[in-house]
């Protein structure tokens, strides 16, 4: 069975999609197209432009900033393959929430497919409205070593925070509306907008954050796994209220934890089962934590616990698998490391 993973950029190799600094790429696209290769499939990466016909079609996350013909260019790929394909949908943030480009491609490709994986229970409740066939809920895996929480022996207490540009918002609000400790500290904030627009650190040089270190560093996988040696907490503020966000995937909570770094982190609905596991950001205790996070170390090895059972790279996999399977009524047979 031949299955197309509509992804935004052109490769033969799932290798190329496993190192993309793109996570919707590294932990959707490649892990799900690593699950069909190991079921028997073939897959091919043409970014919606002529190629062999495919039984399959699962369209990713659109860039429409890189390249402004995709949308239509991928559109039409579905059009012309709708008759003899069927078309999967990787919904990974509600885009309809807002009207954009994003959502306008969306709206087209959910006329157009049969089958829409989400990547939390939140979202496919947001998608309710704009979409009622069959849905699957497929999380992402961990993508970083399980590291056993430990004092770091810092002389100033510090936290850490990772994440995509469009995560800074919430970042900024709680450091300008949230943020109360008196007493110094550091923050190693780690994202793909490096080096931040000078707005945005302009925002930043705030009275109450007279006494925040805020070191700014481009993120990569290997930096934030030595950047949680350093650290003593991680926080996650979170677009709780945000349609685009309130459904994000538990992954960057699953991400600090497995990192060793015990976490505050905003409630979002993702994180729910882990609520007895991580504060809440909003707490007064955050910082008492940052201070001493020890008493937390006993849910950190709880929570990896979990991890290590249930969000495995082979666990998320078994599960585009099966999806792959029902969808198409495709027997395939699975390969286990």
């Amino acid at each position: 069975m031949l299955i197309e993973w509509l992804v935004p950029l052109i490769t033969k190799e799932i290798s190329t999609l496993k190192t993309c600094n793109l996570a919707s790429i590294r932990l959707r696209a490649a892990v799900g197209a690593t699950a069909a290769r190991e079921s028997g499939c073939t897959n091919q990466f043409p970014d919606g432009y002529v190629a062999p016909s495919p039984e399959v079609i699962v369209v990713g996350k659109i860039d429409n900033i890189s390249d402004q013909g995709r949308a239509e260019r991928w559109i039409n790929r579905l059009k012309s393959r709708k008759s003899s394909a069927k078309i999967i949908v990787d919904y990974t943030d509600h885009h309809l929430a807002r009207n954009t480009e994003n959502a306008c491609f969306y709206r087209a490709a959910l006329d157009l497919c049969d089958h829409v994986v989400c990547s939390s229970r939140m979202l496919v409740q947001n998608l309710a409205s704009h979409y009622n066939g069959p849905t699957s809920i497929i999380e992402d895996p961990i993508e970083v070593p399980i590291l056993a929480p430990r004092k770091k022996g810092n002389a100033v207490p510090t936290a850490l925070w990772f994440g995509h540009g469009s995560n800074l918002p919430y970042l900024i609000d709680f450091l300008c509306n949230g943020y109360s400790y008196s007493n110094p500290a550091r923050l190693i904030a780690m994202t793909n907008l490096y080096p931040l627009p000078e707005e945005l650190t302009t925002i930043l040089n705030r009275p109450n954050l007279d006494n925040l270190e805020i070191n700014i560093v481009p993120w990569s996988r290997d930096d934030m796994v030595q950047a949680a040696h350093l650290a003593d907490m991680c926080w996650i503020p979170a677009g709780v209220t945000d349609p685009l966000k309130s459904g994000a995937s538990s992954n960057r909570l699953l991400t600090a934890l497995a990192l060793g770094l015990p976490t505050a982190a905003d409630p979002l609905d993702s994180y729910q089962s882990f609520s007895n596991i991580y504060m809440n950001l909003r707490s007064n205790e955050i910082m008492s934590a940052i201070t001493d996070p020890a008493p937390l170390f006993e849910k950190v090895k709880i929570a990896q616990n979990i991890i290590s059972k249930n969000y495995t790279d082979e666990k998320i996999r078994q599960k585009w698998a099966s999806m792959i399977a029902k969808e198409t009524k495709h027997t395939i047979q699975y390969a286990t490391s």
